[in-house]
């Protein structure tokens, strides 16, 4: 008869654990605390439900209405905007906050290098004194005797910006798989020279 009875109850409380997972709470509850919710939904269905003060804000007011609702939707209810997650075993669930995401790494910075050239003009010879300049800096740079310069620190990709009395402005962009030394070519202005007045 003992054997009897411990089966039938065994049985039950399997029955009622299936029946509250598939959807058979009933829970209708206004303007009331967290933990009161809590508290009234451990005591109508005979769950254990485990919650550390520090992860979740117990005084929160929260409004729930379940019908044959499950385990685990009336829980969503019950903690929704709460950064918290649980776990659901059997008839005991234990709430935790989430675990904060770890911040993002910060993107590694742009490839700086040195950008090694030319300037010279449309038959090859070298331009003394063009200037150039890296879009978005303040530095500027000057191309010696041979026309040659050296830009340090830049961070590609980078648009170089290149002027020079009686040639047309360049705007060159570099990503840093150039072949060195980069040579730019520049055309001459004839808008200069129409605009030089000779006074005899």
């Amino acid at each position: 008869m003992n054997r009897f009875i411990k089966l039938l109850a065994t049985a039950a409380l399997v029955m009622v654990s299936g029946l509250t997972a598939r959807g058979q709470i009933n829970l209708n509850l206004k303007d009331v605390t967290l933990k009161e919710a809590i508290a009234e939904l451990s005591r109508t269905n005979n769950i254990s439900i485990v919650v550390s003060p520090g992860d979740v804000d117990l005084d929160r007011k929260v409004v729930v209405s379940a019908s044959n609702a499950s385990l685990e939707d009336v829980l969503v209810r019950l903690f929704a905007g709460q950064e918290v997650s649980w776990k659901i075993d059997g008839r005991n669930v234990s709430v935790v906050r989430k675990e904060r995401e770890e911040k993002a790494a910060p993107a590694p910075a742009p490839a700086q290098k040195t950008v090694f050239g030319k300037v010279v003009d449309a038959s090859g010879e070298p331009v003394v004194g063009a200037g150039l300049k890296v879009e978005g800096t303040r530095a500027g740079f000057i191309s010696g005797i041979d026309g040659s310069f050296e830009i340090k620190g830049v961070r590609f990709p980078a648009i170089l910006l290149v002027s020079s009395m009686g040639y047309e402005d360049r705007t060159i962009e570099v990503t840093g798989k150039e072949k060195s030394p980069v040579v730019i070519v520049l055309e001459d202005s004839w808008t200069t020279l129409d605009e030089i007045v000779v006074v005899w």
